[in-house]
């Protein structure tokens, strides 16, 4: 809820966020996501959820809704594509929300049930909440978290936005996209691909379907623009005829293409690729490696600066904050007689901050640290500060 990494997945081929939501993160979260309901109390409160995972639109999809409830009794909340027509503006009122960081946000906010999925197979009852805004837009938020209330479901989406946060920060000061290996490695030969004689074939059935689109509106253009008294009557049947002539030659091209790219798999393992589309990766262990300290410190960061937000003026210099800490200079103590490894922080710019940092330091030293390979404690305190 606060943006702060659970795990990461690393994909070199893509298949989607429902492919990867189906094949790694939902099994990771059913194993390690702490405090799950037990079987008998999902089975004495059939709205109850097991958990609840947030998304954006990428994995609207009713059958997947569908089918984390009914499989594994995860609840889904995303935005709603396709919305109907808008809501009557009377429906609304206006809800104070108590977002994950303590903020609280007014927002007119409308609930309804509503049962989503165009085919029946794959139909299924959500609620549906809306955000009325200033300027008369309502966005669309759709929920299989039956228990919950439309202010908390409206909460759970809005968060989301921690998410985006963290990567844009981690992107400015953790340098996530940087290449962290110039070593290339095989693909395992058991990875599927898309078939490029399939793709090659798709992409030019899609286009002639786009061209065929086009000659049939201009024979609608024709039929509708055509008067029985006209005068033109030969001119309009022999460009009708033309238009029918390349309409169906168009047509029989297409269907020669599909019957052709039925005799190509879509997908294909990696070793059956023909050579000049064979590819590789970069190593991925270092990577994996390197992006697991990262998540780590960001984690410490988040933590330490929830520790000091309520001492600084704005709780967003809490983070610049731990930041200039983690490059100020410090000394380091050696004292074996009295058991301590003593840190001694510098001053920082102004008072404020000093109390800030100085509430973090005795934190630090209530968790009784012992330095790895020593039997010293660490102790933190600030200089010229008394404790």
């Amino acid at each position: 809820m606060l943006g702060q990494p659970f795990f990461v997945v690393s994909r070199q081929i893509d298949r989607g966020l429902l492919e990867a939501l189906s094949s790694d993160i939902v099994p990771q979260l059913l194993k390690d996501v702490p405090l799950q309901p037990s079987s008998q109390l999902l089975e004495d409160e059939p709205l109850l959820h097991r958990f609840i995972r947030v998304f954006d639109r990428e994995g609207y999809s009713p059958a997947f809704f569908k089918r984390m409830w009914k499989k594994h009794r995860i609840a889904c909340i995303t935005y709603r594509k396709y919305s109907a027509e808008d809501w009557p503006e009377s429906e609304f009122k206006e809800l104070t929300c108590k977002m994950p960081n303590e903020e609280k946000i007014t927002m007119k906010l409308a609930e309804r049930g509503t049962r989503i999925g165009s085919r029946k197979a794959e139909r299924v009852w959500v609620k549906e909440v809306r955000k009325l805004t200033k300027s008369g837009h309502q966005t669309s938020v759709i929920s299989s978290a039956y228990s919950l209330s439309a202010r908390k479901i409206a909460t759970f989406m809005f968060s989301r936005w921690s998410q985006e946060n963290f990567f844009r920060y981690m992107k400015q000061h953790y340098d996530m996209d940087s290449l962290t290996s110039y070593k290339l490695a095989e693909f395992p030969g058991t990875k599927k691909v898309i078939n490029p004689q399939w793709k090659h074939l798709d992409k030019k059935i899609r286009s002639q379907n786009g061209k065929l689109a086009w000659k049939k509106a201009e024979l609608g253009d024709i039929e509708i623009n055509y008067q029985e008294d006209s005068s033109e009557i030969e001119k309009y049947m022999r460009e009708k005829g033309e238009l029918l002539g390349v309409i169906d030659q168009m047509s029989l091209e297409i269907e020669g293409l599909k019957e052709e790219r039925k005799k190509h798999a879509k997908h294909i393992e990696l070793s059956q690729l023909p050579e000049q589309h064979q590819i590789k990766m970069l190593d991925p262990k270092k990577k994996m490696f390197v992006d697991t300290i990262k998540m780590i410190a960001y984690r410490s960061e988040t933590a330490m600066a929830m520790q000091i937000k309520d001492f600084l003026k704005k709780h967003s210099d809490a983070r610049p904050l731990i930041r200039k800490l983690m490059s100020t200079e410090a000394d380091i103590i050696p004292e074996p007689s009295s058991g301590r490894l003593t840190v001694q922080i510098h001053r920082m710019n102004n008072p404020r901050t000093d109390r800030a940092v100085q509430r973090l330091l005795r934190l630090l030293n209530e968790t009784k640290t012992i330095f790895p390979q020593t039997r010293l404690q660490l102790h933190y305190r600030m200089a010229d500060l008394t404790e």
